[in-house]
């Protein structure tokens, strides 16, 4: 296959996928990693609860049980990018510069009480009992109408960002929407009002027609390859009928979405040999304050899992476009592939 340019549908850019700049597929299987601990006492271990900051929520704790008792916590970030109680004042401080006081959440989700375990080797009930909070969470914190959007996103490995090994994913709710959210919410947008359809809708319907990216699938969420993949072996998880916030989705859909999640987690893992990735969510922004009118009708949640298997260099930076070495395509094959080696 030779070089080509993709258009991005979700960001109106374009990604240049350039299968001659590498060899194969498998020049992205990472050598093994040990997990690097400090050394240090680990604050997310049971009976290290002092060590972390005010407990928000917890799972699995008994009633009159002791504080090193439970399954799950979440907990305030030690050292939050954003605070509840800083205000929310928008300064234009001249005809170029504004700036909102810093009010947000960042909160932890300390997601076991397995030092060593990770998302893909958790049970289905396990996985469960995290998504669980998250969409809790998601669905307490838009009850504030100063938090506009809730993020979540979960860092597996240094190179992706995480600096405890500990099994944990965050969140932080800002004052505003994010700037890849927003360019998803305005292609949607688009895309409706031309096609009256849902641009992700179509996305599922046009992968199953061709079904040469898709790498998983159950009877209500489809794992893929988008078209327009910016980075190697990029994998979105969608629900296959419509919704627009994931703090909606029903329990008996959430223990669906766990198996998937599951399940792909694990063929990235076996396919690269334990990447280091990162893992959001994007979800619709709160309805207390969206100035975008039927959004329900036009965004779609879903998941966003990007290995880190390459870097950004000053092209990407200098133009905006991403470049890819391997075709969607051929991760797909390879992923689906890796079923059969393992």
């Amino acid at each position: 296959m030779s070089s080509e340019l993709r258009k991005d549908p979700f960001s109106d850019g374009w990604i240049i996928v350039s299968p001659e700049r590498s060899k194969k597929p498998t020049d992205f299987i990472q050598k093994t990693q040990e997990l690097q601990n400090s050394g240090k006492k680990c604050p997310f271990c049971p009976g290290n609860e002092d060590e972390t900051s005010v407990e928000i929520r917890s799972v699995g704790r008994p009633q009159n049980g002791s504080k090193s008792e439970w399954d799950l916590r979440v907990v305030a970030n030690r050292f939050p990018a954003l605070k509840i109680e800083n205000s929310l004042v928008l300064k234009n401080l001249n005809r170029v510069h504004n700036q909102i006081g810093g009010v947000g959440a960042h909160e932890v989700i300390i997601e076991s009480t397995k030092h060593d375990g990770e998302l893909w080797s958790f049970s289905d009930e396990e996985r469960y009992k995290i998504l669980e909070v998250y969409r809790e969470r998601v669905e307490d914190l838009y009850r504030d109408k100063r938090f506009v959007y809730v993020q979540i996103f979960r860092n597996f490995g240094e190179i992706a960002g995480a600096s405890l090994v500990h099994p944990h994913s965050q969140l932080i709710a800002v004052p505003t929407i994010p700037k890849r959210a927003m360019e998803e919410i305005k292609a949607s947008k688009h895309f409706w009002e031309t096609y009256n359809n849902c641009l992700f809708c179509e996305k599922i319907y046009e992968n199953k027609k061709i079904n040469e990216r898709i790498i998983c699938e159950t009877k209500n969420f489809i794992a893929l390859e988008p078209f327009a993949s910016r980075f190697p072996f990029e994998t979105w998880v969608l629900p296959k009928n419509h919704s627009s916030n994931f703090s909606e989705i029903k329990s008996k859909d959430l223990a669906e979405l766990s198996k998937i999640l599951g399940e792909t987690l694990t063929m990235l893992k076996n396919a690269l040999n334990n990447p280091p990735y990162n893992l959001v969510i994007h979800t619709s922004p709160n309805s207390l304050h969206t100035k975008y009118e039927n959004i329900e009708n036009f965004f779609h949640w879903h998941i966003e899992i990007i290995p880190r298997l390459s870097s950004i260099a000053g092209f990407e930076w200098g133009t905006g476009f991403y470049i890819n070495p391997v075709s969607p395509e051929e991760a797909a094959k390879f992923l689906l592939n890796s079923l059969v080696r393992n």
